[in-house]
């Protein structure tokens, strides 16, 4: 998408002024997937095989 000219918008203004270049771009697509990851390893943790109401509300991990 992009912003006609002469049209005045505050949140594209950095990006003319300052453009991302490619290694931070690189950088940042790595973060975002280390990111996703680390969110997805704990959601398999937390994940239940059904539906347990208010009973499954604490997950209570024992002492090994």
């Amino acid at each position: 998408m992009t912003t006609p000219e002469g049209t005045t918008d505050p949140h594209r203004e950095p990006a003319r002024i300052n453009p991302t270049t490619p290694t931070a771009r690189a950088g940042t697509g790595e973060q975002a997937h280390r990111t996703f990851r680390r969110h997805v390893t704990g959601r398999r943790a937390a994940d239940a095989p059904d539906p347990a109401g208010p009973a499954l509300a604490v997950v209570v991990v024992p002492e090994a």
